[in-house]
C-alpha cells in the first residue's frame, strides 16, 4: 500500500510540473530555457539559506515537479538564469538575485495545478463507476493519465536522459486503454475545462521532450535535408480511411512536417501495400464477409460507412493524385549495393518474431521498408535527423522497436524508423505556433482509436449477430441496428472494454437492448427538438403578421384621414366672397361641417385602431 502511494505520488508531481512547464512557456515566451528557470528558482528560494548545488538542485525538481532534468540541462538552465538575472553563482553554487528574492515561489501555481488535476482525477473516476461500472483507485487514474501524458514526451530522449534501457511503447491498451478513451471524448464534448488542463499536462509533456535532445540547439534548425518515408497505416489515416479524428491528426502532422521543410514521400512498394488493403476492403464487402485479414479499422470504417466496392475501386485509382494532394511523392528504393547491404534475413526473422508473426506480406513490406532507408541514408548513421538523408515514419511501434535493435542504434543517433507521433512532437518543438492544435488532435486520435472494436472482437461479434438472424433470433430491424449503428457499437465495447476474451453470445442481447433505448432517447430527444424547432417557427410566423397587421392598419388610417382632410379643405368656398349670397354662406357651413366630420372620423379610426391593436 506505501509503495502504491508512493507511485501516486510521483505521478501527481509529473502532472503538476508538466502543467506548470506549459504555463511557463505561455508567460514567457522566450524559449525552453527561460519557461525551466522558474523550477531552479524556486527550488533555490526554498533551500536552507537560499544557497543550492546544482546536483541538489537537479533532485529539487525530480522530488517536487517530477521532472527528470539531466545534469547538463541543469547547468543551461543556471546559465540563462544567470543571463536573465534571476540567479547568482558563487563558489559553484547558485543564489538568488536581489531581483528575485521576492518572487520565487512556484506555490501557488502549483496549488492551482493540484487543484485541477485532483478535479480532472474525480471526474475520471466518477466518470468510470457511473457510465461504465468500473471502479478505479486515484493512483490508477494517475497512472493511465500520466501514461497518456508521457507519450507526448519521446520515451527514446527520456530513457536516454534517465539512464534507463531504451523503450518503444504505444498508447495503453485493454480495460483501461478503454475507459481513458471514452473519458477523453467526453470531456472534450461536454467539459471545456477539464479538457483544456488535460491539453496543458500533455503541451507541456510535449515541452519536456527539450531535456533530453542530445542537441537542444537542433530546436532551431529546420529539416530541409530529410526525407520523411510514410508507412501504410499512416497514409491510410491521412487519405481518411482511419476516420475523421485520426484524418484530423496526421494532416497537420503532414503540413508541419512539410513547413519546416521536409520531403514527404513514400515508396513504391508502400503504395503497393497501401492499394491493396483497400482493394482487399472492396473485395471483402462484395463477398458480404464480416471482416477481412490485416485492415480491420479500415474495414471496419469503410464497411460501416455505406462505401460500395466500386466506390472503393475508384478511391484505389485515384490514390496517386489525393497523395500528391498531400505534398507526398512516390519514390521508388534505391539499388541495392555491396557497400550498403544488410542482413535481411537476420531482420526478417527479427520481424517476424517480434511485429508480424502471422502477416508475411506486412513482414515483407516493413523488411523493404527499413532496408531502402538504410540505403537512402548511404549505410551511415547519422547523430542529428535534421541532417539524416531519411527517416521511416510509421505508427508501428513494434517496427520502430526492431529497427533500433537490428540496427544497433544508441539513443544519442537519429534513428532509422520512428513513431510517427514522436517525429511530429519533434517537429512541434521547433515551431509550436505553426501548429497549435496538433497535440489536440493527436489526444482526440488517440482516444478515437482506443474506442474501435479489435478485429478478433468484431469478428466474434458479427459472426454472432448473423447467426442470430439466421435463426430467427433477431429481426432484420434489429440486425441493422446491431450491425450499423453508433449505439450498438459504444455498447459493445462498453460491456467487452474491447477485449476480445471477455466476448460472449449472450452480451448481444445487452447490446441490443442498450441501443434500442439510446435510439430511442436520441428520437425522444430529436422530437423535443423539431418541436420546439416548429412551436419558434409558428411564434415568428405569429410575430411577422402582427407586425404587417400593424403596418397595413397604420397605412390605411393615414390615407382615410388624409383624404377627408383634402376632402374638406377643397369644400371651402375659397375662390368666392364670404358674402356673395345665400350659395358662399351655405358653403362655407358645409365645409366647416366637412372639416370638422373629417376631424372626428380620425378620431374614431384612431380609437378603433389602437382597441384592435390591443385585443389583438
Amino acid at each position: 500500500m506505501a509503495s502504491a502511494r508512493i507511485v501516486s505520488i510521483m505521478n501527481e508531481r509529473a502532472l503538476v510540473g508538466l502543467a506548470i512547464l506549459k504555463a511557463n512557456w505561455d508567460r514567457t515566451k522566450r524559449g525552453y530555457l527561460s519557461s525551466l528557470v522558474p523550477f531552479l528558482v524556486h527550488c533555490v528560494g526554498n533551500a536552507e539559506g537560499q544557497v543550492l548545488s546544482l546536483t541538489d538542485a537537479q533532485t529539487c525538481i525530480r522530488e517536487q515537479f517530477g521532472l527528470d532534468v539531466p545534469q547538463p540541462v541543469i547547468e543551461s538552465i543556471a546559465r540563462r538564469g544567470y543571463h536573465e538575472g534571476a540567479l547568482e553563482r558563487s563558489q559553484g553554487t547558485l543564489r538568488l538575485s536581489e531581483r528575485t528574492r521576492d518572487s520565487y515561489d512556484l506555490a501557488k501555481p502549483r496549488a492551482a495545478a493540484e487543484r485541477q488535476l485532483q478535479g480532472l482525477v474525480d471526474k475520471f473516476l466518477r466518470f468510470a463507476r457511473e457510465e461504465l461500472g468500473v471502479e478505479m483507485e486515484a493512483g490508477e487514474a494517475e497512472t493511465a493519465l500520466l501514461d497518456l501524458v508521457e507519450r507526448q514526451c519521446i520515451p527514446l530522449m527520456r530513457a536516454q536522459a534517465s539512464g534507463r534501457s531504451v523503450e518503444v511503447t504505444g498508447p495503453e491498451e485493454g480495460d483501461v486503454g478503454y475507459v481513458l478513451g471514452r473519458f477523453i471524448v467526453n470531456v472534450f464534448h461536454h467539459d471545456p475545462e477539464a479538457f483544456a488542463y488535460l491539453e496543458t499536462a500533455i503541451k507541456g509533456s510535449m515541452l519536456a521532450t527539450y531535456l533530453y535532445l542530445p542537441n537542444p540547439s537542433a530546436t532551431e534548425e529546420a529539416f530541409s535535408d530529410l526525407t520523411v518515408l510514410l508507412d501504410t497505416p499512416f497514409l491510410l489515416d491521412a487519405l481518411g480511411f482511419g476516420g475523421p479524428a485520426r484524418e484530423e491528426a496526421a494532416r497537420e502532422a503532414l503540413r508541419l512536417l512539410y513547413k519546416l521543410g521536409c520531403t514527404l514521400s513514400c515508396f513504391k512498394h508502400t503504395l503497393r501495400e497501401t492499394e491493396s488493403v483497400l482493394e482487399g476492403c472492396a473485395g471483402a464487402i462484395a463477398a458480404g464477409r464480416r471482416t477481412t485479414a490485416g485492415s480491420g479499422s479500415v474495414f471496419y470504417y469503410l464497411s460501416n460507412g455505406g462505401f460500395s466496392a466500386s466506390d472503393i475501386e475508384l478511391m484505389v485509382a485515384r490514390l496517386p493524385r489525393s497523395l500528391k494532394s498531400l505534398k507526398v511523392e512516390i519514390v521508388g528504393a534505391p539499388p541495392i549495393t555491396p557497400a550498403v547491404s544488410v542482413d535481411e534475413i537476420q531482420l526478417e526473422d527479427l520481424l517476424q518474431a517480434e511485429v508480424h508473426p502471422d502477416n508475411p506480406v506486412a513482414l515483407r513490406n516493413d523488411l523493404e521498408s527499413l532496408t531502402a532507408t538504410h540505403r537512402l541514408r548511404r549505410g551511415g548513421t547519422c547523430s542529428r535527423l535534421e541532417t539524416c538523408a531519411a527517416v521511416f515514419a510509421t505508427p508501428n511501434v513494434g517496427v520502430v522497436r526492431v529497427a533500433r535493435k537490428f540496427f544497433d542504434e544508441a539513443s544519442s543517433v537519429a534513428p532509422h524508423a520512428m513513431v510517427m507521433r514522436d517525429l511530429a512532437t519533434l517537429a512541434w518543438l521547433k515551431k509550436p505556433g505553426d501548429a497549435p492544435d496538433l497535440p489536440r488532435k493527436q489526444i482526440l486520435a488517440d482516444a478515437y482509436a482506443a474506442l474501435e472494436p479489435a478485429n478478433d472482437l468484431w469478428k466474434a461479434y458479427m459472426e454472432e449477430i448473423e447467426r442470430l438472424q439466421a435463426s430467427g433470433g433477431v429481426t432484420a430491424e434489429d440486425y441493422a441496428l446491431l450491425r450499423y449503428s453508433t449505439e450498438a457499437k459504444t455498447a459493445l465495447m462498453d460491456e467487452t472494454r474491447g477485449l476480445p476474451e471477455a466476448f460472449a453470445p449472450g452480451i448481444v442481447q445487452e447490446v441490443l437492448d442498450r441501443a434500442r433505448s439510446e435510439v430511442r432517447a436520441d428520437l425522444v430527444k430529436d422530437l423535443g427538438a423539431s418541436q420546439a424547432k416548429t412551436a419558434a417557427q409558428r411564434a415568428r410566423v405569429r410575430e411577422i403578421a402582427e407586425t404587417g397587421g400593424r403596418l397595413v392598419s397604420r397605412t390605411l388610417f393615414w390615407a382615410v384621414a388624409s383624404i377627408l382632410v383634402v376632402a374638406a379643405i377643397a369644400a371651402l368656398p375659397f375662390e368666392k366672397p364670404l358674402t356673395d349670397g345665400l350659395s358662399g354662406v351655405l358653403g362655407v357651413i358645409v365645409g366647416v361641417s366637412l372639416f370638422i366630420f373629417a376631424i372626428l372620423t380620425i378620431g374614431l379610426v384612431y380609437a378603433w385602431r389602437k382597441n384592435a391593436l390591443e385585443w389583438s
